[in-house]
């Protein structure tokens, strides 16, 4: 639980930031990956998630490096940047705290945040009252403007996608580990052949299936992931977008 935790409150943007209330809002985030600064800017004990931050003056032409994303979270977790008025990374932080309170770093705080019910992070800074880092804990909570009407990509396979310990080591799946992965096949539905072909691109190497009558075609709706199942070699083909 997060009783022992300082929670924040924040009226921002024209918006309630409030620990367990639903908000939407519009983000942006920076697409090309951070340099690992490790312990400067905390990142060895940050969770792991999609960064990003309200977008506060719409611009229409944004840097190509800059996506704009649509986002909803049901229950949220709202925490002080810093506990002092000083924004900066240290004990105080919500990143120390959080690791503290947990026990935890990495994907392995994130599933421990995502067991308690909580999709994603909203930091406030405490001097200016105002919302700060944000981190999203499930994909599903983000629309990217740019997706919309995209097709889906082949990713890679269940097989490779996994280590010895269950981790999750594809970076481009939503699944944290094996057990993640087999909730979403599990709640994952069965659509035709053509609904899958409007959604996803096959590539030349995996269109053999599409000609298999033990091939089975499944989206995992909750995390937008479709899966090219081979029921006779028990192997899932991924493909997001």
């Amino acid at each position: 639980m997060v009783e022992s935790l300082t929670l924040a409150t924040a009226k921002s943007h024209g918006l309630l930031f409030k620990t367990g209330s639903p908000v939407s809002f519009t983000a942006i985030h920076n697409k090309e990956k951070a340099p690992n600064r490790g312990s400067r800017f905390q990142q060895d004990i940050e969770p792991a998630g999609y960064y990003t931050q309200v977008e506060t003056s719409p611009n229409p032409e944004l840097p190509k490096n800059i996506e704009r994303v649509n986002v909803t979270l049901k229950n949220p977790l709202i925490l002080y940047f810093n506990l002092s008025s000083e924004n900066g990374y240290d004990k105080n932080s919500w990143k120390a705290q959080l690791s503290i309170h947990f026990r935890a770093k990495g994907k392995q705080l994130t599933r421990i945040l995502l067991q308690h019910g909580y999709d994603g992070i909203i930091t406030i800074d405490k001097k200016y009252n105002t919302t700060s880092e944000i981190v999203l804990l499930k994909p599903e909570t983000i629309i990217k403007e740019d997706l919309k009407g995209q097709k889906a990509n082949y990713v890679g396979t269940c097989a490779a996608s996994f280590n010895n310990s269950g981790d999750c080591i594809n970076d481009d799946l939503p699944y944290q580990n094996v057990s993640d992965f087999a909730k979403g096949e599990e709640d994952s539905i069965e659509v035709s052949k053509n609904e899958f072909l409007k959604n996803v691109d096959v590539p030349n190497e995996l269109r053999k299936f599409l000609n298999q009558k033990d091939t089975l075609y499944l989206k995992d709706d909750e995390n937008d992931v479709y899966m090219l199942y081979d029921s006779n070699k028990d192997v899932h083909y991924f493909f997001v977008r």
